[in-house]
């Protein structure tokens, strides 16, 4: 019988693991491996339930000799628990032995404010200075911090966590919000000028 161990790793150990300047290097590496077909990953499946959904969505990159699957739940009623929750396992493609499970949640938020930032990367005018959000969740935090925007306009239904959000950047990353743009809509009208696309 096989003594290894599989690894329990909790959030906070994955928080003092992953800087932001890691995962956005991480998250575009993924990016470039998954165009150069050095990825096997197949659509995410979908589990619905009354009040949300399970996500889980399995990769294997045989350059790292790693597979992995991530379950992620999005029950957006929830108000003691996170909106958004997740799981990591990661095997070993050889024997399938499970090496780790890890708490997703904070990778699921970091991984996806990389994705944007390196989006912001590459189809950003250079000049820009503004970033525009639409909706207030964990989502702007961690984008904000591997892009660094001069101002945040954000768009939320949710008063309460625009505030909260508006708080966040102006703390952790010195970015000033826009309070006009901290209600249900946005006149786009009124931001002419400072830099927020039209769509």
């Amino acid at each position: 019988m096989s003594s290894r161990e599989t690894y329990l790793i909790t959030r906070s150990e994955v928080k003092k693991a992953l800087t932001m300047a890691d995962a956005v290097a991480a998250v575009e590496a993924a990016f470039r491996a998954y165009g150069d077909g050095k990825v096997q990953m197949p659509p995410k499946v979908y589990l619905g339930f009354e009040k949300g959904d399970l996500r889980s969505m399995p990769a294997y990159l045989p350059e790292l000799g790693l597979a992995g699957v991530k379950n992620v739940n999005v029950h957006s009623a929830n108000t003691d628990l996170p909106t958004v929750m997740a799981t990591m396992t990661l095997f070993d493609p050889e024997t399938g032995f499970p090496l780790a499970v890890l708490d997703g949640t904070y990778l699921t938020a970091v991984r996806t404010g990389a994705a944007g930032g390196i989006a912001a990367k590459y189809l950003a005018r250079e000049d820009s200075t503004v970033a525009a959000f639409v909706g207030a969740g964990r989502q702007a935090e961690t984008f904000c911090s591997c892009l660094r925007p001069a101002q945040a306009l954000i768009c939320t239904a949710a008063m309460l966590n625009g505030e909260k959000v508006s708080a966040t950047l102006l703390k952790s990353f010195g970015i000033i919000t826009n309070k006009k743009a901290i209600f249900r809509s946005v006149n786009i009208e009124e931001h002419k000028g400072l830099g927020v696309p039209e769509c």
